[in-house]
């Protein structure tokens, strides 16, 4: 839930500010940026200082991040126990695109249900400029934004924070596969609907209503997250598939 304005909450992100600025670590990161749209019963068990270590941790993944694939690492830091409760932090950077954020929740409440916090701030990061945060008042260039997800969950440990990471990852695979096969899927859409058009066989009602259908799929009211291709021979009772 993005977080509504909140003086409490405002004052506590700056202090954590002021805490992260004051720290001299080489890899910093604005709490305000990951935090400024948390829920606020999220952050009620957080000092500033635990929000200072966490966006510095963000920043040094941030840093490792190669672009070329998702980065996705769980760790637990000293220091960072919200009401005395040692966390695993779940940390996933990768390039901006639908479904990221609902796929790696989706993935992580199956089997952890008690987080802690949960945070997605779009980034906007252009080479040899500081980061900001993305808002429809200052979108920047798309090719530029970053999402950033952070999940907290009671400590894990190796071998499930491993088992996480890996169908973290195989979650993401098949949203980058859904995501670059959205033009091509609505393509074979298309042809189908031309084949509809130009059909010279069957009733013409048959091939409205199924042609109506195929538009109302293309007007947004669908989300195509993969297509195949089916081959119909014969007729009758001999008719396959």
């Amino acid at each position: 839930m993005a977080g509504r304005q909140n003086p409490k909450r405002d004052k506590q992100i700056e202090k954590a500010g002021k805490i992260a600025a004051a720290s001299g670590m080489e890899d910093n990161l604005d709490p305000f940026l990951i935090f400024s749209r948390a829920s606020s019963d999220d952050l009620e068990n957080y000092t500033p200082e635990m929000l200072a270590l966490c966006a510095g941790h963000a920043a040094r993944r941030l840093k490792a991040w190669t672009r070329i694939k998702a980065d996705i690492t769980i760790e637990t830091l000293d220091g960072v126990e919200p009401d005395g409760m040692p966390v695993s932090i779940i940390t996933v950077i990768d390039r901006n695109m639908p479904f990221l954020f609902d796929s790696v929740m989706g993935e992580v409440t199956t089997a952890y249900r008690d987080l802690t916090m949960a945070v997605h701030p779009i980034l906007v990061i252009e080479p040899g400029k500081q980061p900001t945060l993305h808002s429809s008042e200052r979108p920047g260039d798309p090719a530029h934004h970053v999402s950033l997800i952070q999940i907290h969950v009671p400590q894990l440990n190796d071998e499930q924070a491993d088992g996480l990471v890996e169908r973290i990852r195989y979650v993401l695979n098949q949203v980058h596969q859904a995501i670059t096969g959205w033009s091509a899927m609505l393509g074979v859409l298309k042809d189908a609907q031309a084949q509809l058009v130009n059909a010279k066989k069957g009733k013409k009602a048959d091939a409205d209503e199924a042609y109506a259908f195929l538009d109302w799929l293309r007007n947004d009211n669908f989300t195509f997250l993969g297509m195949r291709e089916y081959t119909y021979s014969g007729k009758g009772a001999d008719a396959k598939v």
